[in-house]
């Protein structure tokens, strides 16, 4: 058994999930995979098998979808049972730009061991690898060019900001400390509540800039309102629940009600500016506030 487990959530991405792992099989620093698949229906269980992987690549499949919340709370709690020292997070449609994306973040964990950290790759969408401009995946501190913030990059860190579940790797005292991801998340703000937790056990949370990790566009559809990115993402009904939920209950229990208050409000302005289903997101995203507000899952509002 290699010291790290690579855990990847799956769902119906077959050809983007066996990219992934070749990636992870050709890190000069190995690393185990551990798939859990949220009961695919598009013959990943198939595909995996005709790859013939050693034993390195372990294959886990739910019962019915759990979502990545799911997903990666029992990806979590299976790497730590199987006692790996660290344990490597990522979506299937992502993938390692280079051979030692992995081993720049397990040798920044080494250096300093007084540290408490939560590491994570740069996550780039147009990487320059690729000829691109590397644009993030993900804002980092409101920007999406890592050329916007030249002042937070310290001895090749960025502090207090990752792209999180993106090719972000720490060590299995943190499952010790904070347990795992909540699954009743289902999706949306599971990895921001995580954070969240290990940020208040002392742990800091670092990019290195060095280690590069390729991620799609994120497809938030960010717009600049008033001189800020804000998130524009047009969602299903069912998915605006519970990213409303999760959030509410996020900014709820490690904010407090003042910032939980405010945050509803804009909650619902914002939803005037969706270009679509604005009275039907509008109902399904009060009765998230509501139910984020009081830690109630379970309900489908939708």
């Amino acid at each position: 058994m290699n010291q790290v487990c690579a855990v990847i959530v799956t769902y119906n991405r077959k050809e983007l999930l066996i990219r992934n792992v070749d990636s992870i099989l050709k890190q000069t620093t190995l690393a185990d995979v551990l798939i859990y698949d949220n009961c695919s229906g598009d013959g990943t269980e198939t595909l995996i098998r005709e790859q013939n992987y050693d034993p390195r690549v372990i294959y886990i499949r739910a019962n019915e979808n759990t979502g990545g919340a799911g997903g990666f709370s029992h990806g979590i709690e299976e790497a730590y049972g199987r006692g790996y020292a660290y344990i490597w997070l990522m979506d299937d449609d992502g993938y390692s730009l280079n051979e030692n994306t992995l081993g720049i973040l397990v040798r920044h964990m080494e250096k300093f061991p007084q540290r408490k950290m939560m590491l994570n790759s740069l996550v780039l969408c147009n990487p320059s690898e690729q000829g691109g401009d590397d644009t993030l995946s993900f804002t980092l501190f409101g920007e999406r060019k890592i050329s916007a913030i030249p002042e937070k990059i310290v001895d090749g860190e960025i502090r207090g900001e990752i792209s999180s579940f993106n090719s972000t790797l720490f060590s299995r005292k943190l499952v010790e400390e904070v347990g795992t991801v909540k699954a009743e998340f289902f999706i949306y703000g599971d990895d921001t509540e995580y954070l969240k937790r290990a940020q208040l056990a002392g742990y800091e949370l670092v990019t290195v800039v060095e280690s590069r990790y390729y991620h799609p566009d994120s497809g938030m559809g960010y717009r600049r309102i008033f001189g800020k990115i804000v998130a524009m993402r047009e969602q299903t009904l069912r998915n605006t629940y519970y990213y409303v939920r999760n959030y509410m209950y996020i900014i709820r229990n490690y904010s407090g009600k003042k910032k939980a208050l405010i945050h509803g409000i804009k909650v619902i302005l914002k939803t005037f500016l969706y270009k679509k289903e604005k009275f039907r997101k509008l109902r399904v995203s009060w009765y998230g506030l509501i139910d984020g507000y009081r830690g109630e899952f379970g309900r489908q509002r939708w």
